[in-house]
């Protein structure tokens, strides 16, 4: 409940800076990391973490949380087992992406981008059709 309402106020790019200026982040990484949590859990999590990183203010925080870890963790959300938390690691880095300077730290990092193209657009086509047939 509290979660999808944290969600639900990540939506409006209003909240961006805000959220992450009350330090909101410290909490969502720790249910997405959690191995107590549930993946519906998880997430929610990576998708208010997804809309959070919309904001370019919010950049370099991200970047720099935990000791410039916060980076690493949305990349290796990106192979998560589960396809919606991985799905919305993706989104994470692609909006991330759009910041010349986390480019190259995205570099540096390893992320390749057409792996990373490829996995995401399979991953929507697949949650399209799926939705089509229901």
């Amino acid at each position: 409940m509290c979660l999808e309402t944290i969600y639900q106020l990540s939506q409006h790019p209003k909240n961006h800076t805000r959220m992450v200026k009350d330090n909101i982040l410290p909490a969502l990484f720790d249910v997405v990391h959690s191995s107590l949590k549930s993946n519906k859990h998880k997430t929610l999590a990576m998708k208010t973490i997804s809309e959070l990183c919309k904001h370019e203010g919010n950049h370099k925080k991200i970047m720099d949380f935990d000791q410039q870890s916060g980076i690493k963790r949305i990349i290796k959300l990106c192979e998560y087992y589960h396809d919606a938390v991985r799905i919305y690691a993706a989104k994470s880095v692609e909006f991330l992406a759009v910041n010349p300077f986390l480019v190259q730290k995205l570099t540096e990092e390893g992320v390749r981008t057409l792996h990373f193209c490829a996995s995401l657009e399979s991953l929507t086509r697949k949650y399209r059709y799926r939705s089509w047939i229901l």
